[in-house]
């Protein structure tokens, strides 16, 4: 465009350049949901902290700054573990600092199983109560687990667990599956959320508020680890149980999932009432498989 700068186009050059630059068509989808506003909460100095053994402490902060915690006794693990999960809520506040003060965090568990259900839980936690351990489900032990389950039940806000079978993943495939798990828990909440944390960038679901998928949000935002703990440990029960009526499969110790012992048990037994047969390598075996007891009907409720 080198004529722009001639002498006749002076005056038209000045109007181009003083033109403000063109915005990217790109727009962040929570910019025009609702104006920013001062938030009238602000972040809590004090804090009820949950212990691993169910016991609770009042931690205080001085100005916010996790390194000036206040403690009873001057105890350096328990200030790490602090700071570590005080870390997780960052997030959080930040979208309270802009008005999105109800806010509700999602996760799944089983999208990976060659068996059972896909499940999503979706929990509300208070902004001043914090869980010693409280990390990503698959971090920890099914012992640690458990008590962050019960810890997270008792002190939530509101959660809810959403489920959706193996005959329905081999009808609409598991993405589809696990998008209905999660409007399904989303829908079972009687507390209106003003937004949405999600693990991970991709989900399609039809809300009338925010959402904002987060990469590796079940490891670094706060009520996002505690929906992937109430999912994966209401799974893991649900299929525990489900190994009281298929022993030979041993459903208790891999949950499902394509370990050694479970494909070996396939090819023996051949598949199961609870297997999704729309999965490799069992949509290549069921024309082998002879088994009598595959279809045994399971009531786990």
């Amino acid at each position: 465009m080198r004529w722009l700068y001639y002498p006749r186009f002076r005056k038209l050059s000045r109007l181009l350049h003083n033109m403000p630059k063109r915005k990217s068509t790109v727009t962040n989808p929570l910019s025009f949901t609702r104006p920013p506003v001062i938030c009238k909460n602000p972040a809590p100095l004090s804090y009820r902290w949950i212990g691993i053994d169910r016991s609770e402490k009042m931690v205080k902060l001085s100005n916010s700054i996790a390194h000036k915690i206040e403690l009873e006794d001057d105890n350096s693990d328990m200030r790490d573990e602090f700071t570590r999960v005080l870390e997780l809520t960052e997030e959080e506040r930040k979208w309270r600092d802009k008005g999105y003060e109800v806010i509700v965090g999602v996760d799944e568990a089983g999208r990976g199983p060659l068996a059972g259900p896909v499940v999503a839980a979706a929990c509300i936690l208070p902004p001043d109560v914090l869980f010693e351990g409280l990390n990503d489900s698959k971090k920890l032990s099914p012992s640690q687990r458990n008590i962050l389950y019960e810890n997270i039940q008792k002190y939530a806000i509101e959660y809810a667990i959403g489920q959706v079978d193996h005959h329905t993943i081999d009808q609409v495939n598991i993405f589809q599956a696990t998008m209905m798990a999660v409007q399904d828990a989303l829908r079972q909440l009687r507390t209106k959320p003003d937004m949405v944390i999600a693990d991970g960038p991709h989900w399609k679901l039809t809300l009338d508020i925010p959402l904002v998928g987060v990469i590796k949000g079940d490891n670094t935002i706060l009520s996002v680890c505690a929906a992937s703990i109430l999912a994966k440990e209401t799974r893991d029960r649900w299929m525990i149980k489900a190994s009281l009526d298929y022993p030979e499969y041993g459903f208790e110790k891999h949950k499902g999932y394509g370990t050694a012992f479970h494909l070996k048990a396939i090819q023996t037994f051949g598949p199961s009432a609870l297997h999704r047969m729309s999965f490799r390598p069992l949509c290549e075996n069921e024309p082998h498989s002879t088994s009598k007891r595959r279809r045994k009907p399971l009531n786990t409720k």
